[in-house]
């Protein structure tokens, strides 16, 4: 891979603990639906 490209360039997604606002449930696309708010989704840490 090029270094000028990928310098600096963070390519994992935050971990899940960080927000379920930042977790898409659709297709990752901007704008696409996350799992902040929904019923059937919630951080459990002693899981």
């Amino acid at each position: 891979m090029n270094k000028a490209i990928t310098d600096g360039l963070v390519l994992m997604p935050a971990p899940f603990s960080a927000g379920l606002n930042l977790w898409s449930r659709e297709d990752g696309t901007p704008g696409s639906g996350s799992y902040a708010g929904q019923p059937n989704a919630a951080f459990v840490p002693a899981d």
